[in-house]
């Protein structure tokens, strides 16, 4: 699981370097939004793919668990805060920040092939069939 949780930090650090909290902050609920800002949203979302534990309990548990995960999510995730921000976020935010993710990286991810580019996918029954691969 160590060797997951740096790989999903490494994940999580490239998604860091391309700016998309601007597009939820033109949400007018998102400067209500402290505990799970859209952004950080995208990150857990991007932890689940990768974790693969299965449920939300599953990403629950690895965060509690591995510090490094903890810190590279920005701190610990209540349950509800969770499922509160996936059922209240609109799925065209979320689509707009991943085809960003995507215009940002599409070059190197093709580079890199296939193998690469699965652990980019975002889990359809969180995040909406948004993008088939990156």
């Amino acid at each position: 699981m160590a060797e997951s949780i740096t790989l999903v930090s490494l994940m999580l650090h490239a998604l860091k370097q391309v700016p998309v909290q601007e597009i939820f902050d033109r949400d007018p609920y998102e400067s209500r939004r402290t505990a799970l800002k859209g952004e950080r949203l995208l990150h857990v979302l991007v932890a689940y793919q990768m974790v693969r534990q299965p449920g939300m309990r599953g990403l629950l548990r690895a965060i509690e668990e591995h510090a490094a995960l903890q810190a590279a999510l920005g701190g610990p995730l209540a349950r509800n805060t969770l499922a509160n921000a996936l059922l209240h976020r609109p799925v065209e935010q979320m689509e707009e920040a991943w085809l960003r993710v995507r215009r940002s990286y599409e070059a190197g991810v093709e580079r890199l092939g296939k193998q690469f580019a699965r652990i980019a996918l975002v889990d359809s029954s969180l995040a909406h069939p948004v993008l088939d691969r990156l």
